[in-house]
């Protein structure tokens, strides 16, 4: 008996986390997060893409509905390539939420490759008006 609950943990639980990766180890199909703001901002420049970053709190619905739904939308994902994407938590970064204006959850805010500030969407959004926001962003981060 012990082996069958085993056997159902790991299938229903560790195999649906773990898809297909690319030949970088990347989960294909997700949206590719920096682990660090820093970092993005740094990449960002290097790269000359602009930046996607999504503040959230573990303690709001909404930011988990906007993971679950929106940013699993394979066509979400897809544009997601074209920017550099981090998460950040502002109960860990306050300072870096005030910086940017963030007074509701979620908030994500689309920033040019030098960190200008290009596109701002407040709350949840399905996948379609999401990636209306996205290319809006994109547009703007070309100079359109």
């Amino acid at each position: 008996m012990r082996g069958l609950t085993a056997v159902l943990f790991i299938a229903l639980f560790v195999l649906p986390c773990c898809g297909e990766k690319d030949a970088k180890g990347v989960e294909k199909g997700r949206i590719k997060w920096v682990s660090s703001f820093s970092e993005a901002k740094r990449l960002a420049r290097e790269s000359k893409k602009p930046m996607m970053v999504s503040f959230f709190s573990d303690r709001c619905g909404w930011c988990r509905v906007l993971e679950q739904k929106t940013y699993a939308n394979p066509a979400v994902q897809e544009l997601a390539d074209r920017f550099i994407s981090v998460k950040v938590d502002v109960t860990e970064d306050p300072m870096l939420s005030r910086q940017y204006g963030v007074m509701g959850l979620p908030t994500i805010v689309f920033m040019d490759s030098e960190g200008k500030v290009i596109n701002k969407v407040i709350g949840f959004r399905d996948a379609e008006p999401f990636r209306a926001e996205m290319q809006k962003a994109l547009n703007k981060a070309k100079g359109g």
